[in-house]
């Protein structure tokens, strides 16, 4: 990306005035989204926003999802990110120009709409300087929307059981908690698997994850979705509690009782939760009467938060298992 800066700076705005301020950002913007879009190829996938149907149910979502879609660097090698990825591509591009001081003006990326590329919205009056912090680091104008955004496509693309698009993609989009894998990952916490090749597969995944090989997206991944619900969480947690609702039965399919039994006291307690339909309240309930009876054994937790996340002590790793990458 500095690269590509550095190349945008000296062969493509080196023809305008060289003062900075003097350049017309709209005239500057566009150059750049030229550069990106049209010489340097960056392009939405086919699927974009997910490849899951609408309005339907799949066993499998990582089948429909492609993961790779929403890490920057192999956007950075495909050519290929969802909006999401872009928007923190294209911004981060635009402060490596504001750094070498070929742009004075001050953007924000417009994140509003994932279903198109993003856009840039000039901040009338705001200079470089006023963004500048005293150790020279820029402020972050991308918003935190973006990373959200990530987060969901890695969590629905990495979720080991079925997924449920019955209320329309949108819906998954914007974390409003309708449809998507809760309900069966509950089921199943529940009531136990009675698929017998879900089960095969599950196996199998279990068995090439502890040999440190990459599983198919297909099988699910429970360590990279339970890391996905996790973030969200920190970041999105109060604005949308049903990320705290499918952090919990993810942790309880993890073993981690008591952190579940947490969660889900807190999402209950929440009035998404207590609008939310009958049957999501039965499972809620079932899944905490459940917890409740076998995280006595384990130590008391409280809710995720993004202070008990920084005063938490890091993971121990256990190196005897560790297994050289196949690559």
């Amino acid at each position: 990306m500095q690269r590509m800066a550095e190349d945008i700076a000296r062969n493509k705005l080196s023809h305008m005035p060289s003062v900075g301020s003097d350049r017309d950002p709209e005239a500057v913007l566009q150059v750049v989204q030229d550069y990106l879009y049209t010489e340097q190829k960056f392009q939405l996938p086919v699927t974009n926003l997910s490849g899951v149907p609408e309005h339907t149910r799949v066993d499998h979502p990582g089948v429909w999802e492609n993961a790779k879609h929403a890490y920057l660097h192999e956007t950075l090698i495909s050519k290929k990110g969802i909006a999401a990825v872009l928007a923190v591509l294209q911004a981060d591009v635009l402060q490596r120009l504001m750094k070498l001081g070929a742009v004075e003006f001050v953007v924000r990326t417009d994140c509003s709409d994932f279903t198109r590329i993003p856009r840039f919205v000039i901040l009338p009056g705001m200079t470089r300087r006023m963004i500048t912090k005293p150790d020279g680091s820029l402020l972050n104008t991308c918003t935190s929307d973006a990373i959200i955004q990530i987060l969901r496509f890695l969590k629905k693309a990495y979720w080991p059981f079925a997924w449920d698009s019955s209320q329309g993609l949108a819906a998954d989009s914007r974390g409003l908690g309708i449809g998507g894998g809760f309900a069966d990952a509950a089921k199943v916490a529940l009531e136990g698997e009675a698929d017998a090749a879900m089960q095969a597969i599950a196996r199998t995944a279990k068995h090439r994850l502890e040999r440190g090989i990459w599983t198919s997206p297909g099988a699910g991944d429970l360590r990279r979705a339970k890391a996905a619900c996790e973030r969200l969480v920190l970041i999105a947690g109060e604005e949308f509690p049903a990320e705290r609702r499918d952090l919990a039965v993810i942790l309880l399919h993890c073993g981690f009782l008591s952190q579940a039994y947490a969660e889900l006291r807190a999402y209950a307690a929440t009035e998404v939760a207590q609008s939310a339909s009958a049957e999501e309240k039965e499972l809620v309930r079932r899944l905490i009467a459940l917890v409740q009876q076998e995280s006595d054994v384990q130590p008391k937790a409280e809710p995720l938060t993004v202070k008990s996340a920084l005063t938490a002590e890091a993971p121990s790793m256990d190196t005897d298992r560790m297994i050289p990458l196949t690559w």
